[in-house]
């Protein structure tokens, strides 16, 4: 019995003293709750919407369009932009090339998923607008954002959306996210996949620097 006890004794003894030795050998580093403020800017945003950004850049891997050249074309604009290196210089005659359906849509964001719930009363689909060929007396034209189970929200492009539209400058023409049809074929603004932009008649225009941005009270020309 006493043998027993004192073997017991003598290996717990072992087993503390390795346990100091290695507690010893190890550096134990301290480190802060909190990261250190990163310097890299927090991206434009509205609320907790991120993707301001629809078309800054000209033609992308997230737009397509009609192939039908006879009834519409689409190409790069690099004399003639509103800001950057790129705009589109869109060039339409739905009759003459006797096509259905005319348009083109923009995928944004690498086509995913936009909740717009938070912005749906205080933000714009803004696009730059200029007139290629003299004066353009209207646009002719619908906008339509489309959810991922294929149900879209369309709106015209009135009047009371833009001024007049010339070849001097740019015109600003604003597109309320709330005045969309959301209700009408139950399109779902917390999950859009597309903006598509439909033509009818003809025109030409250049457009440049599509974003989402702040509703304003009134439209200005540049």
């Amino acid at each position: 019995m006493i043998t027993s006890i004192i073997q017991n004794r003598y290996r717990w003894s072992t087993l503390l003293f390795i346990a100091l030795v290695y507690t010893s050998c190890v550096s134990i580093k301290t480190t802060s709750l909190w990261d250190e403020k990163s310097d890299t800017p927090e991206p434009e945003h509205i609320g907790r919407f991120y993707g301001l950004s629809v078309l800054p850049e000209g033609i992308s891997s997230e737009v397509w369009f009609t192939e039908n050249a006879k009834c519409l074309m689409v190409t790069n604009s690099d004399d003639v932009v509103h800001s950057g290196e790129k705009g589109l210089h869109l060039k339409w005659d739905k009759r003459a090339g006797g096509c259905d359906w005319v348009g083109m849509g923009i995928g944004w964001d690498s086509w995913t998923g936009k909740d717009l719930t938070s912005i749906l009363d205080s933000a714009v689909i803004q696009i730059m607008v200029k007139g290629a060929d003299g004066p353009l007396a209207s646009l002719p034209l619908a906008a339509s954002l489309e959810d991922y189970s294929g149900n879209q929200a369309w709106i015209g492009f009135h009047k009371k959306y833009f001024g007049k539209v010339t070849e001097a400058g740019w015109t600003t023409v604003q597109l309320p996210l709330s005045d969309f049809s959301w209700n009408e074929f139950n399109a779902d603004y917390s999950n859009v996949k597309q903006f598509i932009i439909q033509f009818e008649a003809s025109g030409e225009a250049y457009f440049d620097d599509i974003q989402i941005v702040r509703k304003h009270d009134s439209k200005t020309s540049e």
